[in-house]
């Protein structure tokens, strides 16, 4: 399988010079809000669609690095040692062909304008640099419109039927496969399209060509969007994407030296937690065979595509990487991207060189990330327990008291722990810390974790979150009693590390 091995990055955007070696079949990517994934992103867009769309890099020169005037350098190395290099506006390649058809790149700017024009045809004619399945319908539409003059009306006519009925073909088989992935989904709204046929008007001098028009239908209604939320038009886009790549997966025949890759930058903003885990269920039961490289400021759902990949006993074929602001030698500041980071190991080695400091924020940072997902994956098991109960309510009467009961637990543990704290990132972060702790305590399922224990060490962490995380509390930091305390504090944190990593496993 031919994979994406090497993107280097020069002069690009917020990229002065890097270089990003990919060496297994997923890559996950985490950083936070302006420091570099978008310009990753549209990097491996110039590279990948660049070469069949020249005029994609016509202002290529206006996301020159600010802080260098040399010229711009994008490459991209492939497993079968083929590549692709723009310099400037020109791109070079040392292959003939590069296939596209199995190339797919989605970041939530795409996903929001995909259902946002109100004729869905505008959409398809817009995207089909994307979607290569689209190219012979918009050729033939093409020629038809730029020959009007050298065929007869007849000609026309016939032309212009067949091609409506390619694309009422298309939308039949469309519908049938988004629905189909909307059920998978775990929603229950139902799409279809209202079809314009297209026209040809003669005016008696010269003939025009007038395009079809679609119009996308939800559970039967045309102006969906007045009815529908962001998180349910997000599903639909999604839907109708998947879709799409779904026909062409199963109508284009691609040699075994194609590229297959998946390339997604923060797609599911506005989705809820269960919502993006049906989703990324979706993707890995759906491109098994597909490279995936997956950007997010997230990292919450940073530990669940972690999670999910656990599941699919698929760790092996996946790395992990932190995208972040590195200050060079010139005092400029640069994206790079690295592994990701283990603060437990961090703070050891921070302990070592008696960097205490150092070693005290790290361990926030592990307890704050162990304590999080812990929260969610908890969160998870009493989503079950709800809608189990909420059947038995349908069903029977009787019910009442143990959904109501499920329900209260739920808002009492995590609605104020969800709303307060995750969105309030202007909480001290000790506060935000204790918070977590707290809800945590309240919140673990005894029967897969031993309670006592739990509970003997959060007690010891928030000890330590008093004393070795607050040096006012204590006279010098340089005392063997200091030392000491975060010792013991490391061993805690590796305890509750070893706790989650075991529930995880589950």
């Amino acid at each position: 399988m031919v994979t994406v091995s090497k993107v280097s990055i020069k002069n690009f955007k917020f990229y002065i010079d890097d270089t990003v070696e990919i060496n297994k079949l997923g890559l996950l990517v985490y950083g936070e809000n302006g420091v570099g994934k978008s310009s990753f992103f549209h990097s491996l867009y110039y590279l990948l669609y660049g070469y069949f769309q020249p005029d994609l890099l016509s202002n290529i020169q206006e996301h020159r690095n600010r802080a260098k005037e040399n010229d711009i350098e994008l490459s991209l190395e492939l497993s079968n040692n083929q590549s692709i290099q723009i310099k400037n506006d020109i791109l070079t390649h040392n292959t003939t062909v590069i296939e596209k058809q199995n190339i797919y790149m989605l970041d939530y700017r795409f996903l929001e304008s995909f259902v946002d024009n109100r004729d869905f045809f505008h959409t398809l004619e817009e995207t089909k640099t994307r979607f290569t399945i689209f190219n012979t319908i918009f050729e033939q539409m093409s020629n038809l419109e730029n020959n009007l003059e050298s065929i007869t009306r007849d000609e026309i006519i016939q032309k212009r039927l067949d091609l409506d009925n390619q694309i009422v073909f298309f939308l039949s088989r469309l519908q049938i496969y988004t629905n189909q992935i909307i059920k998978e989904l775990k929603e229950s709204f139902e799409v279809s399209f209202a079809f314009i046929d297209s026209r040809y008007e003669d005016t008696g001098i010269k003939g025009v060509f007038i395009k079809p028009q679609i119009y996308i239908r939800i559970d039967m209604v045309d102006n969906f969007k007045s009815h529908f939320n962001e998180s349910k038009i997000k599903i639909l886009s999604l839907a109708l994407v998947f879709a799409i790549i779904e026909i062409n997966k199963n109508t284009s025949q691609t040699s075994d030296e194609s590229l297959k890759l998946l390339v997604l930058d923060d797609f599911l903003s506005s989705l809820d937690m269960g919502n993006r885990l049906y989703i990324m269920e979706y993707i890995f039961t759906n491109f098994k065979d597909y490279q995936k490289i997956i950007l997010t400021h997230n990292a919450l759902f940073f530990n669940i595509i972690k999670r999910v990949v656990s599941f699919h006993n698929e760790t092996n074929n996946w790395e992990y990487k932190n995208l972040y602001q590195s200050l060079r030698n010139d005092g400029l500041l640069e994206p790079k991207i690295a592994e990701d980071r283990d603060y437990l190991k961090e703070a050891q080695s921070s302990f070592k060189q008696n960097n205490y400091e150092q070693c005290g924020n790290l361990l926030r940072k592990e307890i704050e990330k162990i304590v999080t997902m812990a929260l969610f994956l908890f969160g998870i098991g009493k989503k079950e327990k709800l809608e189990a109960s909420i059947q038995n309510l349908l069903n029977q009467t009787n019910f009442y008291t143990n959904a109501n009961e499920v329900l209260s637990e739920l808002e009492h543990n995590f609605n104020g722990f969800k709303n307060d704290f995750l969105s309030n990132k202007k909480m001290p972060s000790d506060r935000k810390l204790q918070a977590l702790i707290d809800t945590l305590e309240k919140s673990f399922e005894s029967e897969k974790i031993d309670s006592v224990k739990l509970n003997n060490i959060l007690n010891n962490i928030n000890f330590h979150k008093d004393t070795i995380l607050n040096q006012a509390s204590h006279y010098s930091n340089e005392t063997e009693h200091y030392r000491k305390e975060y010792e013991e504090a490391l061993e805690e944190v590796k305890k509750l590390r070893n706790i989650f990593d075991e529930f995880n496993n589950l």
